[in-house]
């Protein structure tokens, strides 16, 4: 029995092998054409389950209070950091990064206010905030105030004060968030079984949260790529590193696509 079965395989593949190529070559154009329909999503949503009461309860804290997805770019110059050279160099680079059309903002130790620069009354205080651009700014009390200030020590300054960072913020995703309450709202009513429930609706509002995603995705990686590509023009001036949670998320996308394409060629 096994000996038939392999003379029938040996006969299908040497004597119709052209017709095995032709099939094989289809069924591989077919699965590629629909692989546009794939995608890899690496949102909170994706990671957690649909119900987590940590996801619910970051959600509503965020709606109370407010929150943005930001890079982190830390920034050790060659020269001293609180020397006229360094922190030219830093703003240039801020500068730089807040023309990037996806970029809402960038906060570094140039715009925080100095509130000992020299001490002063807090009624004079309020109508003569200084920072690190004023030219009345002495770099040294500078120095000092933001290396020990618990405000800016290990957020925008490490404790050698050799180190600074700069957050680039990026805007809030008003639409995703009305798309994501009109979710959760539908997902409350499927789950007390009520009559006003539409599975078609809720269907229609994930798919649009989900091409919302992509969109928002793309944009970030985009954003991404810009701000890598600004820091290779000051690589010169000293060592820059990039972090943060969309940068990782970006990240993974990018290895896991590359390793799938890498490893569908191998069984390929």
């Amino acid at each position: 029995m096994w000996f038939r079965l392999l003379h029938l395989y040996e006969r299908l593949v040497t004597e119709r092998a052209l017709w095995l190529m032709l099939a094989l070559a289809l069924l591989i154009g077919f699965f590629g054409y629909q692989s546009r329909h794939f995608s890899l999503d690496a949102s909170a949503e994706s990671l957690l389950l649909e119900d987590d009461p940590d996801l619910e309860l970051f959600r509503t804290i965020s709606e109370r209070y407010g929150s943005q997805e930001f890079l982190v770019l830390t920034y050790t110059p060659e020269q001293p950091l609180f020397t006229e050279q360094s922190l030219s160099t830093l703003s240039e680079l801020r500068d730089q990064l807040r023309q990037l059309p996806t970029v809402e903002s960038v906060v570094s130790v140039m715009d925080v206010p100095l509130l000992s620069n020299p001490p002063v009354p807090m009624t004079e205080l309020v109508s003569n905030i200084k920072t690190l651009e004023d030219p009345d700014a002495n770099l040294d009390m500078a120095r000092s105030e933001l290396a020990n200030s618990p405000l800016y020590v290990n957020l925008l300054l490490n404790l050698d004060a050799n180190t600074t960072a700069l957050q680039i913020n990026f805007p809030r995703d008003e639409v995703q968030d009305q798309l994501l309450e009109e979710r959760e709202s539908l997902q409350a009513l499927r789950d007390t079984d009520s009559p006003q429930f539409d599975a078609d609706e809720l269907q229609a509002v994930e798919t649009a949260l989900q091409q919302r995603r992509d969109e928002r995705s793309e944009d970030i990686g985009i954003a991404i790529d810009s701000v890598r590509s600004i820091m290779t023009e000051y690589e010169d001036a000293g060592e820059l590193h990039l972090g943060g949670v969309p940068m990782i998320a970006d990240d993974i996308i990018r290895f896991v696509r590359s390793d799938l394409i890498t490893f569908g060629l191998g069984v390929l």
